[in-house]
């Protein structure tokens, strides 16, 4: 799930979730298991009730506050990344295509912003 991660990260990451979960990282919901589906099934959900508000600004509106980029736009497509790289194949195949490829369009217009100099 973490294989992504930068080599310094990967210990931090393990240690600090392991201690706050006071369990493996492999035990908490093993890729493929019942949990596993069904907690993605709700992240799915979360996304589609979040289409839906943002639908309000136009069905073509990729931003929070309709054509404009802002601070939120920034704080979802954050998450979209953090999804993306510790899942890319589930990136790739499912999520990117969620709601008509909406979140992948949002991710795009702030990754100018991320982009490493």
């Amino acid at each position: 799930m973490f294989q992504n991660l930068q080599d310094g990260s990967k210990e931090y990451f393990r240690q600090t979730r392991e201690t706050f979960f006071n369990k493996k990282l492999e035990e908490l919901h093993p890729e493929g298991s019942e949990e596993w589906k069904e907690a993605w099934k709700s992240v799915e959900k979360g996304f589609a009730d979040l289409a839906l508000v943002l639908d309000k600004n136009g069905e073509d509106s990729h931003c929070v506050l309709e054509g404009t980029i802002t601070y939120a736009d920034f704080i979802l497509a954050s998450f979209l990344d953090i999804i993306a790289t510790f899942t890319p194949e589930k990136w790739e195949e499912e999520i990117k295509l969620w709601d008509n490829g909406r979140w992948a369009i949002a991710m795009g217009k702030c990754l100018p912003y991320f982009e490493k100099a």
